[in-house]
This record gives C-alpha cells, structure tokens and sequence, in this order.
C-alpha cells in the first residue's frame, strides 16, 4: 500500500512539475511576443512618421519652385483688362450727358423765345404734353421760375463686384471709384507688375533657400525621434 502510494505521488509531482513547466515556457514566450510587437508597433509608427515628413518636404520643394508673385502677376493682368474694358464705357457716357446738358438749354431757349411772341402781359406759356400747343396758365412770371436742376454727382460713380474689390485690397492698390480715377489705376496697376516681375526671380530663390531649411529641421527632428523610438526599444 505505501509503495502504492510514494507511486502515485511521483505521479503527481511529475504532472505539477510538467505543469509549471509548460506555464513558464507559455509565460516567456507571451512576455517575448509581447516585446516583439511593441518594437513593430514603434518601428510602423516610425515608419508612417517618416512617409508623411517626407511628403511635406516634397510638397514645400514644389511649392518652392513655383515662380514668386504668379499669382499677384496674374491679379494685376486681371484687373487691368477689367478696367480697359469699363473705360470707354465710362468715358463715353461722361461725354454723352455733357452732350445732353449742353443741348437742352439751347433748345429750350428757343422754344421759349419762339412762343412768347403773342403770350399777354402778366401770362405764362405753360407746355403741354401734346405736341406744338400750350395754354396760358394765369400766374405771374415770378413765382412760375423753375428751379435749376441739380447735378447728380453719382453719374461718375463706379460700383465694382465685391470679388474685384477684394482683389484691389490683396495687391494694395486703390479701387478707383470714378471713371475719372480708372488711367490713374491702371497706371499703379503697371507698377505693381512690373515691380513683382523685377523680383520675381530672387524672391523665388529666397522661397527655395527657405524651403529647404524648413525640410531640414524635419527630417532633424525626425531622426531625433528615431533614436530614441530605437533606444526605447531595445
């Protein structure tokens, strides 16, 4: 009976010591696989870092190489075919309403003259809407004097869309707000090209030089980050 039992208690010591055995080598190989996917973890974390820096850095190269002032160029060439193309216009429509304001008087004078030939003392010649007649209204000439008309000084005025104007503020020149003004503009128009035109290569070269300063900041860091992603790691 005792060897019986000393038999089966080998037995069981046997099946605990298999037992832990098998936990342990479980237990080692869980804390390593562990280990292993952090270290992909780091590394793919690493790795995306390092695509979207250089993506930035490629994008701020093209950025780079794109002439300076292209799209301030562009904005003046813009406004100045604009402006050319409301300027007879405006001039046009300043010389027809001298044209009308000089005619009426002369006109009218000669109507007046003309009818009040046979008008009684102390009567007005009144016009009426049908054509070569009038009637005499009996009021005194004083009180029936017409006011002079007023000259509209909006006549001149201009009104520009709200995106051109936006685009006068962007290149700091002044919006014209006359016909008057519109030579005057596009002559600053002129200047502001030719001024971007003249600095466009060299401001050009200062975006790349800046350019390339900022990507190399980048992938400084970037490397920074690497080494201590890979020291953590290990």
């Amino acid at each position: 009976v005792l060897k019986s039992l000393d038999q089966a208690w080998e037995r069981k010591r046997a099946l605990q010591d298999e037992h832990r055995r098998q936990n342990n080598e479980f237990y080692q190989w869980q804390q390593e696989d562990r280990k292993r996917r952090v270290i992909e973890e780091k590394q793919q974390r690493i790795q995306e870092q390092r695509e979207r820096r250089l993506a930035i850095a490629q994008e701020q190269r093209e950025e780079a190489e794109v002439p300076a002032f292209a799209d301030e160029i562009s904005g003046c060439d813009s406004l100045i075919i604009y402006l050319s193309g409301i300027l007879p216009s405006a001039a046009g429509g300043c010389a027809r309403s001298e044209s009308n304001n000089q005619s009426s008087p002369a006109t009218s004078g000669a109507r007046d003259a003309d009818s009040s030939t046979h008008i009684p003392a102390g009567m007005v010649a009144v016009k009426k809407t049908t054509v070569e007649e009038s009637y005499f209204a009996g009021t005194s000439a004083a009180k029936s004097k017409k006011k002079p008309a007023r000259k509209d000084k909006r006549v001149d005025a201009l009104k520009h869309p709200l995106a051109v104007a936006e685009r006068f503020l962007e290149l700091r020149v002044d919006i014209p707000t006359t016909s008057a003004s519109i030579a005057e503009t596009i002559e600053k128009l002129n200047a502001r090209r030719k001024h971007f035109v003249e600095t466009q290569a060299t401001a050009t070269e200062e975006n790349k030089r800046k350019a390339e300063e900022k990507i190399a900041k980048l992938m400084a860091e970037l490397d920074v980050d690497e080494k201590m992603a890979n020291g953590g790691a290990q």
